[in-house]
């Protein structure tokens, strides 16, 4: 191609675009040439398993265990939260009046425990009492007619005690159980109250917020309506709490009942031993005393220990049967807070403050980022060299001239065919060995979702060193360069 010195107007415009296109051809040359070497495969080096996927995280969908309102939601999308830490709240006023109520139940029945092996200690020492006395009554003397005459004295200061003990105890107990009866009812009423102007409240609730959605009444009447009900329904469960307590006082008041009636036997039994000590001492004075009586009083204290052993299981089961209704409430009482099970990422909420949830309902998602894995998918040619425990780099376009550590975890023990989003329609067909890696990512850079791929040592003497990739250059040239500039002109 040769210059014309033509200095005509038309000269100079066929002179420029021969420049132009001799310039927009070599760029095209360079630049042919720098994509063919970017993409040309790199060899495998030897000992070293090319591969690729995704990166993988166990999702974890979080849900409650009872019903309930959800009165608090402290996380939000995106957040990482550590173990133990609260996700939601529920309302947990029903549970903890369960739980009150339930520990005032084990604590009453822990005091009829204490007081059933209270009567079989006292028992028990009464048979023994009876056993000496027998062997007494075996062995009498002239001077037995004091002793009959002491057991008398005592069984009926014994009788007198237990009458005494008794009617104090029943007047208590009936003042109780009457108390508690008219503060049931007042419970009661205050509930049934409470019930119908929650009701009412509600239904003026209603009716202003549609009045308020025609114009009719302005928002300040119907927030005033709104809080109306509000406080009614707190009412409400005030009322309800204040019944469950009446119950608790009304179930102790009839235990103690029961208690009386155990204390009227403990009486007709010292009744049945002063009657037994006069007639002993009456056959003492009449000269024919006999061991028949301490042997019949024997019998009757065994009689009564094997009911007071009966009454102490009986109350030992009722504090087992109350402790587990308390541990149940506290069970309940404990669901009301939902925690992490353990280390993660909040992937999404689910609820929101003021919904109220049946049991079962998922609340919210989440990840644990902390144990990230990316399976790839190998052919037996190269599955059959990797084992378990081999290193692994894993890299991924978010962060290019990086790698993050991995370790062969688990490799399929049966082939199958490549999943269809890692690999070409054409490369589908070939069966494959799943492979999965689990990658160390402290920082948490990484997420699931991200193509990954990964480089498998499974020769542990290649050094990792020589295969590690390298970066992309790219030939740049300046857009004020010029055909002088160019290294090809004088080939031209």
């Amino acid at each position: 191609m040769t210059e014309t010195s033509t200095e005509t107007p038309g000269g100079v415009i066929v002179r420029r675009r021969r420049w132009a296109i001799v310039v927009a051809s070599s760029l095209l040359l360079v630049l042919s040439v720098s994509v063919f070497f970017w993409l040309k495969p790199r060899p495998t080096m030897p000992g070293i398993i090319e591969a690729n996927g995704e990166v993988e995280g166990d999702e974890l969908v979080i849900s409650s265990q009872v019903a309930g309102r959800i009165v608090e939601v402290p996380v939000s999308d995106g957040r990482r939260v550590e173990h133990g830490q609260i996700l939601v709240r529920l309302d947990s006023d029903e549970a903890q009046a369960r739980l009150d109520q339930a520990t005032a139940h084990v604590a009453h029945a822990e005091a009829q425990l204490v007081e059933a092996r209270a009567a079989a200690a006292r028992l028990a020492h009464q048979e023994e009492e009876a056993h000496i006395l027998l062997r007494q009554s075996r062995e009498w003397t002239a001077g037995d007619l004091q002793r009959a005459k002491a057991g008398v004295d005592v069984a009926r200061a014994q009788v007198t005690r237990a009458t005494a003990a008794l009617t104090h105890q029943r007047s208590y107990y009936r003042a109780q159980l009457r108390y508690a009866q008219a503060g049931l009812e007042l419970a009661k009423a205050k509930l049934a109250e409470a019930a119908a102007e929650s009701e009412l409240a509600r239904r003026n609730r209603e009716r202003y917020e549609e009045l308020v959605k025609r114009g009719a009444v302005s928002q300040q009447q119907a927030d005033v309506a709104r809080t109306a009900h509000e406080t009614a329904q707190a009412m409400l469960r005030a009322a309800e709490k204040e019944s469950a307590r009446a119950n608790a006082a009304l179930a102790m008041a009839q235990a103690g009942i029961e208690e009386v009636r155990l204390r009227e036997a403990e009486v007709k039994t010292e009744q049945g031993r002063r009657a037994e000590a006069e007639s002993i001492l009456q056959q003492a004075r009449a000269g024919s005393l006999t061991p028949v009586a301490e042997e019949r009083s024997l019998e009757a204290i065994r009689e009564h220990m094997r009911q007071a052993r009966a009454a102490v299981a009986s109350a030992s089961a009722r504090v087992v049967a109350a402790e587990a209704t308390r541990q149940e409430a506290v069970a309940r009482l404990g669901y009301a807070e939902i925690r992490s099970p353990g280390p993660g990422t909040i992937t999404e909420v689910l609820v929101e403050s003021g919904e109220t949830v049946a049991a079962g309902t998922a609340l919210l998602t989440m990840i644990d980022l902390s144990r990230l894995r990316v399976t790839a998918y190998l052919p037996l040619v190269e599955a059959h060299r990797v084992k378990v425990g081999d290193l692994a780099r894993i890299y991924v376009d978010s962060f290019p001239g990086r790698f993050f550590e991995a370790s062969v975890s688990r490799i399929a023990e049966e082939a199958e065919f490549t999943p269809r989003p890692v690999h070409m329609k054409d490369e589908r067909v070939r069966l494959v060995y799943a492979v999965e890696l689990a990658v160390r990512d402290p920082e948490g850079d990484l997420k699931p979702g991200m193509p990954a791929d990964a480089e498998i040592r499974w020769q542990s003497t290649t050094p990792w060193e020589r295969c590690v990739k390298p970066a992309l250059s790219r030939p740049t040239v300046s857009p004020s360069a010029t055909a002088s500039s160019l290294p090809w002109r004088a080939s031209i």
